[in-house]
């Protein structure tokens, strides 16, 4: 599944993606919650968040944007990008993979 989102403006915002997809979410939120599991492509990158949390297994990646927290967990092989310089940073990556802050 494909998709676009745009004109997000919550408190909380929640996006599973699971099995085969990518999805583009733009907009503004106060905390995200996302979850990528199978083979996805999350690029929230343009969803600017306060805080995120951030779950990625199989093989996936997310782009996430979060100005004050984040919390970023990778099991399996993939990246997670967070944008927005987060004061405080929480991540757990394995082997296979890779978590950066920009």
């Amino acid at each position: 599944v494909d998709g676009d989102v745009s004109g997000v403006d919550a408190e909380a915002f929640t996006v599973n993606l699971s099995g085969v997809g990518d999805v583009d979410i733009e907009g503004t939120c106060t905390d995200l919650t996302a979850r990528v599991s199978g083979v996805g492509n999350l690029n929230a990158r343009e969803l600017e968040c306060k805080t995120a949390r951030v779950n990625v297994s199989g093989v996936g990646d997310a782009k996430v944007h979060a100005s004050e927290s984040v919390d970023a967990n990778i099991s399996g092989m993939g990246d997670i990008d967070v944008y927005g310089s987060p004061a405080k940073v929480e991540k757990n990556d394995s082997m296979f993979s890779r978590i950066k802050v920009h």
